[in-house]
């Protein structure tokens, strides 16, 4: 078995980060558990689910012995992790969050950090009376291709951006976690899906300046909104467009897809396999037919070196060493809860013009 204690020799000396997990679904056992191990000063000591099995399934597979919890209450009173990384379900993310600050822990908090700007702000005044570094995580910013179109924007080779669309077709929500299965709950096409992209274009166009249009389209059939277009008018004149469609009976295929267009040249992105271009007038037959064969070869070679599991998460890698290096005093983190408000303030205004989030938000704030 591969103690706590074993880490911390491993991580070539000195105090780590002493880490706790609460949340042991999905994203901490392929994103999170990983990158923290990964990490030289850092060491995993202690792992939280209300669902006792989640831990052990994490443990196993990574050869853990730090205690399992099944309360976080437990796991702050007995482990008292330096750093808390909460990847539980989105809608438990404020009071979570607001126990670790009090317990004197700086925490990580995946998306959504909470669930409009008011909370966040609270939570970070709460962060700041305590001198502790609350941090989100959104890990798009960290993808390899969201990084190139932020360069290509910082160094002019695009210009100025004057629009940025972005379509993702996706499967179902019941293809995903059952507790996003309640949309008044989940709020899933905005809060938990949705938001990645939101996010993008917050990062790459700045505050928005308006919401100009958003249609949702709910399917009765299967009691959730699938389908989503949004359009932003951003402080800096450019224009963004979301269109989102998770429900196979409404397209045929998956893809996601980013264009961006700019005065000197637009630049065309897509997910999978990768692909980045940067057009200024006619594309050349040769250099796209090139681009696919170096695209579609890039993930070849990824799975004949069995890194393609690793790569596909790189952005939570990335994203973790970023927060560590905060908690180290090494280097400060783009992603403080002030920083992601802009993010949020765009998603609540999109939530109040879908109907069935906005009869959801009304009916807590009339329980409350």
């Amino acid at each position: 078995m591969r103690t706590f204690e074993k880490r911390i020799r491993a991580g070539g000396g000195g105090v780590p980060i002493r880490v706790g997990i609460v949340g042991c679904g999905a994203v901490a056992r392929r994103a999170h558990v990983p990158a923290w191990l990964d990490h030289p000063s850092a060491a995993l000591v202690a792992l939280c689910d209300p669902v006792p099995e989640a831990s052990r399934t994490i443990a196993a597979r990574f050869g853990l012995s730090c205690p399992m919890y099944e309360s976080l209450e437990a796991l702050l009173e007995t482990s008292r992790p330096d750093v808390l990384d909460i990847c539980s379900p989105g809608f438990l993310h404020v009071e979570q969050t607001r126990r670790a600050l009090e317990a004197g822990c700086h925490v990580l908090v995946e998306k959504p950090p909470a669930p409009g700007p008011e909370q966040a702000e609270e939570l970070a005044r709460l962060a700041r009376s305590r001198g502790l570094k609350l941090g989100a995580v959104f890990n798009y910013r960290y993808r390899d291709l969201v990084m190139r179109l932020k360069e290509a924007i910082e160094k002019g080779a695009v210009g100025a951006p004057v629009k940025v669309y972005i379509t993702h077709h996706g499967p179902v929500v019941f293809t995903d976690a059952p507790w996003l299965w309640d949309e008044r709950r989940s709020k899933y096409l905005v809060w938990e899906f949705g938001i990645h992209f939101i996010d993008v274009l917050v990062h790459l166009l700045g505050p928005h300046e308006r919401l100009v249009h958003v249609l949702p389209i709910e399917q009765l059939s299967l009691g959730h909104t699938t389908d989503l277009e949004v359009t932003v008018s951003f402080a800096n004149g450019a224009l963004g467009r979301l269109e989102i469609t998770q429900d196979t009976t409404r397209h045929s295929s998956f893809f996601t897809q980013v264009n961006l267009y700019g005065t000197a040249a637009d630049a065309f992105v897509r997910w999978f396999p990768p692909s980045f271009r940067l057009v200024a007038g006619q594309v050349s037959p040769l250099k796209l037919v090139w681009e696919e064969v170096a695209s579609v070869s890039s993930v070849a070679v990824k799975l004949l070196r069995g890194t393609h599991r690793r790569d596909r998460n790189i952005s939570h890698h990335r994203l973790i060493a970023a927060y560590a290096d905060w908690i180290l005093g090494r280097a400060n983190y783009p992603l403080t809860f002030e920083a992601v408000l802009p993010t949020l303030r765009l998603l609540a205004e999109i939530e109040r013009e879908v109907p069935t989030y906005r009869a959801a938000s009304s009916a807590a704030a009339s329980r409350s």
